[in-house]
């Protein structure tokens, strides 16, 4: 439905799938000769996840959505099966509260008079309007990081730059992208059989399907979005992001703000940059 072209071929996979005892124990196995097929599918898994489950403009709704929610948290209130009133985060211990939580929340903080959603409100305001925090740019780092300690030096760079933003205007978001087993090869844990034997199945080496396979199965991508909409305040999160990634000697692989765009590759420095800020 996405329009996303794959060459998985899931018939194929579903006809030479097959119930074979491993170890004592029934596992689905596969015909040796799908191995490059089974590729294909956990390839397709980190595409779709890529371009549009991990997009960076779904995440960032999701990010704004939630920060709505918890501004709303003790002011929307949601009877349970006892009649007592629940906070938003509170009907977990309550199904009969918790399954009155559709997608209905986001009106009734919008129609809400309570005073204290105001912000809550021009949240989920700017959503409807598209007027979403902006990423300012985003980079795959050599190594992966932590969420807390990449936001930490961002700030204290916009520190020294003396910026007027402040660690509440920004945002980190970081995503990692994989195979489904994290940074391991999924393939290792699938057992094939052979024509010759189909009782009997085993697992198989990467070099005895291709020597063409993927040696690395994760990676991580690290997202900078500026709350703020202004130009002065974009300019100021984009400079920082470029010094973030100077320092952390990470390739800036997109990055657009209403005045720069530039690109920065480790050991070349920055190209193409007319502002000259180094």
């Amino acid at each position: 439905m996405l329009g996303i072209k794959n060459s998985f071929d899931h018939t194929r996979c579903m006809k030479f799938a097959r119930e074979v005892e491993v170890k004592s124990e029934k596992q689905i196995c596969f015909r040796d000769k799908e191995a490059a097929n089974l590729y294909e599918m956990f390839h397709t898994r980190y595409i779709l996840h890529r371009r549009a489950y991990q997009h960076r403009v779904g995440n960032i709704i999701e990010i704004m959505i939630s920060e709505a929610l918890k501004m709303a948290n003790k002011r929307i209130l949601t009877p349970g099966k006892n009649g007592k009133k629940l906070w938003i985060s509170k009907t977990c211990t309550d199904m009969s509260a918790y399954e009155t939580l559709t997608d209905s929340i986001v009106d009734r903080i919008i129609w809400s008079e309570d005073a204290t959603l105001d912000r809550a409100k021009g949240i989920l305001e700017n959503i409807r309007t598209r007027n979403l925090y902006k990423c300012v740019g985003h980079t795959i780092p050599p190594k992966k990081m932590d969420k807390e300690k990449v936001l930490q030096k961002y700030v204290a760079i916009l520190k020294t730059n003396r910026s007027g933003l402040c660690k509440n205007d920004v945002i980190i978001d970081v995503v990692n992208f994989n195979y489904g087993k994290k940074d391991k090869n999924p393939i290792d844990h699938v057992c094939f059989y052979t024509k010759k034997d189909p009782n009997k199945a085993d697992k198989r080496k990467m070099s005895e399907v291709s020597g063409l396979l993927p040696k690395k199965f994760e990676e991580q991508e690290i997202r900078f979005y500026c709350k703020k909409n202004d130009k002065t305040s974009k300019d100021e999160a984009t400079i920082a992001f470029q010094a973030w990634c100077k320092k952390n000697n990470c390739s800036v692989f997109q990055m657009k703000s209403s005045s720069y765009e530039v690109e920065y590759i480790p050991d070349q420095g920055y190209l193409n940059d007319p502002c000259q800020i180094y």
